[in-house]
């Protein structure tokens, strides 16, 4: 039993997530080393306290625990606090413990500081949302379009140059705007792309109302990350 019970605390130890049990009355029970770490706590600071010392929000803390025992599950982000007082961010997942009879006796969380992963998400959405200001007020035309020369964006100028309201170009392809004779430069091109080569070229489209407008065409290919040719971004740039 001895053996069996230091193997069990070996591997509850070893783990990189951290480990952390309740009685029913939530007061801690087990609380691993990468607990530890994280929190700053010792065990023996918190072994036999209340839960709710490692929440930020205590309605969180009482809201986790209640889908834990309804829904016999919680996975979810919750806010913590260190021993310091700072706040941070973990990716919980709980399940209740049984007894040998059935009856529950506790529950177990397993959880992983994701505060870093935040942090970069939200930079990336602070740097998605700059990109797309600068894209939208950008005074050339700009167009994602798959392999099928289908657009799948375009910003506003280009829907100006093309002479399309707006969202009147996704879903429409260069043949709509073209002539056979056009579009078959646009093919052509297309095939350098899909052997890697950005290309420049121009153009002569006919916009919805027959107005037939000269364009700059500069476009460079988009490979998926396994490779695979799916389309190009392009920058449109009237010369008329």
């Amino acid at each position: 039993l001895r053996r069996s019970e230091q193997y069990v605390r070996s591997i509850i130890d070893s783990s990189l997530d951290m480990i952390i049990t309740v009685d029913n009355e939530r007061r801690i029970v087990e609380f691993n080393r990468a607990a530890q770490e994280t929190f700053g706590y010792t065990r023996d600071e918190v072994i036999g306290r209340h839960i709710n010392m490692l929440y930020a929000n205590l309605e969180q803390s009482q809201s986790t625990h209640q889908a834990a025992i309804s829904e016999e599950t919680f996975v979810g982000e919750v806010a913590n606090r260190r021993k310091n007082g700072e706040v941070f961010y973990s990716r919980l997942s709980t399940s209740p413990i049984r007894d040998a009879q059935g009856n529950p006796i506790g529950i177990v969380g397993v959880s992983r500081d994701v505060t870093e992963q935040r942090r970069i998400e939200e930079a990336l959405r602070e740097s998605e949302a700059r990109n797309r200001i600068v894209v939208e007020n950008l005074g050339e035309g700009i167009a994602i379009a798959d392999v099928n020369e289908r657009f799948t964006f375009a910003n506003p100028a280009m829907e100006r140059i093309f002479g399309t309201p707006p969202g009147g170009l996704v879903g429409r392809t260069l043949a709509d705007f073209t002539t056979p004779d056009q579009f078959a430069i646009v093919q052509a091109q297309t095939q350098r792309r899909a052997a890697g080569e950005k290309n420049s070229y121009e153009l002569e489209i006919v916009r919805l109302n027959g107005e037939k407008r000269a364009l700059l065409v500069t476009a460079a290919p988009w490979f998926d990350p396994r490779g695979q040719f799916v389309g190009a971004f392009g920058v449109f740039r009237d010369i008329t």
